[in-house]
């Protein structure tokens, strides 16, 4: 099985993921299957509100394009991290 493993520190303001890509393409997955089912819930229970419809497909437009601002800085590897905290 793929390892997933995330390390930190409770007294920093950094955290470093490292993810493999098998594990990258399952959480992709998870989260169009999420959707599907907020659609299928809308569908379902509130008989199809073509708002909330609306609604939900903006704000996974504004999530997957960067729109909604998180303040995470992505690196390629752990040494690039490490030269980022070395160098502010």
């Amino acid at each position: 099985m793929t390892k997933y493993k995330a390390s930190f520190k409770l007294d920093s303001d950094y955290m470093f993921v490292s993810e493999t890509f098998f594990w990258s393409i399952l959480t992709d997955i998870f989260s169009v299957v999420m959707l599907g089912l907020l659609f299928w819930f809308n569908y379902t229970f509130i008989n199809g509100n073509n708002i909330l419809d609306l609604l939900i497909v903006i704000l996974f437009v504004m999530k997957v394009t960067g729109y909604i601002k998180n303040n995470v800085r992505s690196f390629e590897s752990k040494d690039d991290l490490i030269n980022y905290l070395n160098n502010k």
